[in-house]
């Protein structure tokens, strides 16, 4: 296999879904389209995933168990949005706050925890479940910082997470730097 390595710059790619528009009410595929071929490898030549979207900072990759997880070139999972708490400390259960529609096969990495969840209930549709009623939060971890007391969030849009494990999500272990991103 004839590898190439390729310094990034400056590189955007779109997210693409696909669609079934053989229906007369088009539904879109729950799962991520990868880079076409876009492998990426670390420097022990092991796979870590399809690359979904690359920029300077981070990499989105599709992992062999088809989540998405985000890390930055150095190989670290990175944070994702402020994850939210029930318990002081950033215990309890814990909760995602988007008004997006999100890939249900999402990681949520807590910087501060160490710890990596994704959706407790994933729709039919194969997107995140939001409660339908309001939560109570006393806690928010953002990129690794825990706060406690925090102002409660307006809205209905809190999605249930549970802890994953790397080996469950198809993350490895290890990802040591520097990564290559491989077009087979």
């Amino acid at each position: 296999m004839k590898k190439i390595i390729i310094i990034v710059l400056f590189l955007t790619f779109i997210f693409i879904s696909s669609c079934d528009m053989g229906s007369s009410n088009p539904t879109p595929n729950p799962t991520p389209i990868p880079l076409k071929n876009a492998v990426i490898y670390d420097d022990n030549d092991n796979n870590i995933g399809n690359a979904i979207f690359i920029d300077p900072y981070k990499l989105s990759i599709l992992s062999s168990n088809d989540y998405i997880y985000h890390i930055s070139w150095s190989g670290s999972l990175l944070p994702n949005d402020p994850l939210y708490f029930t318990e002081v400390d950033c215990a309890g259960t814990a909760y995602i706050y988007n008004s997006w529609i999100i890939y249900g096969k999402s990681t949520f990495y807590s910087a501060y925890l160490g710890t990596l969840f994704t959706a407790n209930t994933i729709n039919a549709d194969g997107t995140l479940y939001y409660l339908p009623g309001a939560v109570t939060v006393n806690s928010m971890d953002t990129n690794g910082a825990c706060t406690n007391g925090i102002p409660q969030p307006s809205g209905f849009n809190f999605g249930e997470l549970k802890t994953i494990t790397r080996a469950e999500a198809g993350i490895p272990a290890t990802i040591t730097p520097p990564l290559t991103i491989v077009f087979e």
